[in-house]
């Protein structure tokens, strides 16, 4: 803890802006674990791409809506104390095959060194029948067409991003700043573009 202005700020106070164009950015460190021989190295497929794709290290069956955690078959063995490890979905992953990162984007902080698992989140492929009741009302009938998804050992499923961590503090103080948007939320400012 330390006071600025007077505040008591908790948490490590940096001004990041002074240095960032000179601080030198250091190689994520993995670690093979142990329970996985042969894991695949996280690749990027361009070299201008911001994730690199990680691959599943053992099959898997996931069932529709019920996360799974899919093992990448790496340890983190060091990063950067301002960096954290962003586990995302690939862009073709809901299309594709249905599914997503159930809490994406997944966090790996640089303090961690269990092993790094991808948790997979199946939407599963449905059919939807649609009929009118003797109201005139329309039912809904879905019907689910593939109720798992089985995942291929060396499948990628997923990306590492490398994103740095900003540690302001959190100063409490006594009223909150006016804005002109106020406690306007969920929706407040429509859905659509206004007309000027």
């Amino acid at each position: 803890m330390m006071e600025i202005n007077g505040r008591e700020v908790h948490g490590r106070y940096l001004s990041r802006w002074a240095y960032s164009d000179i601080r030198p950015i250091h190689p994520i460190q993995l670690v093979r674990d142990p329970n996985y021989v042969g894991a695949v190295i996280p690749l990027m497929a361009h070299e201008t791409d911001s994730g690199y794709d990680v691959f599943a290290m053992a099959d898997a069956t996931v069932e529709v809506f019920k996360p799974l955690i899919v093992p990448s078959g790496w340890l983190l063995g060091w990063l950067d104390p301002d960096y954290e490890i962003q586990i995302r979905p690939r862009s073709s992953m809901p299309m594709k095959m249905r599914c997503t990162v159930a809490n994406t984007p997944a966090t790996v902080d640089s303090g961690y060194r269990g092993p790094i698992g991808i948790e997979i989140l199946y939407f599963g492929e449905w059919q939807v029948d649609s009929t009118l009741d003797e109201a005139g009302n329309k039912k809904f009938q879905m019907t689910i067409l593939k109720p798992y998804l089985e995942i291929k050992k060396g499948e990628k499923i997923g990306q590492f991003v490398n994103s740095m961590v900003y540690r302001p503090g959190i100063v409490v103080v006594d009223k909150v700043t006016p804005s002109d948007r106020g406690a306007g939320g969920f929706g407040s400012t429509s859905n659509f573009a206004q007309q000027g």
